[in-house]
């Protein structure tokens, strides 16, 4: 195991759940956004690539706020965490609705699960991402 996975289990007392994050997905992101390349997008972007790719700089049919294109932020596991505990707190400005998820362990198994199935971005796979093993 590795430094970055022993602390993970050390804050968090256990591994990504990668079917937990698929239900929140399915439950707070879903309705707006999509995985899966060929389609197109709903009211937020298509989140296909999303690991490594700089905010605001997919072509996105409705458009990126200007503080959200002008963030620097480049998405990964870290930065999508903090984005998802309160997208208007980390960019002021943005056009998401989505109030957040305050529980660190359900963003990070929602973190985990869109680096796993939203296709290959430009970032490298996250160590914090070990799937948690069910016997």
């Amino acid at each position: 195991m590795t430094m970055a996975i022993a602390g993970l289990m050390l804050v968090t007392g256990r591994a990504a759940d990668i079917d937990h994050g698929q239900g929140l997905f399915n439950e707070h992101c879903s309705a707006c956004h999509t995985i899966i390349a060929s389609v197109r997008d709903k009211s937020g972007p298509n989140l296909n690539g999303l690991f490594g790719r700089r905010a605001g700089t997919e072509n996105y049919s409705a458009g990126y706020s200007d503080e959200m294109a002008a963030s620097g932020v480049t998405w990964e596991v870290a930065t999508l965490q903090a984005f998802l505990n309160s997208p208007a707190l980390m960019i002021r400005g943005t056009k998401m609705v989505f109030r957040g998820l305050p529980d660190f362990e359900a963003r990070l198994d929602l973190a985990c699960y869109l680096e796993r199935t939203t296709g290959e971005g430009d970032a490298p796979p996250n160590d914090l991402c070990v799937e948690e093993t069910r016997d």
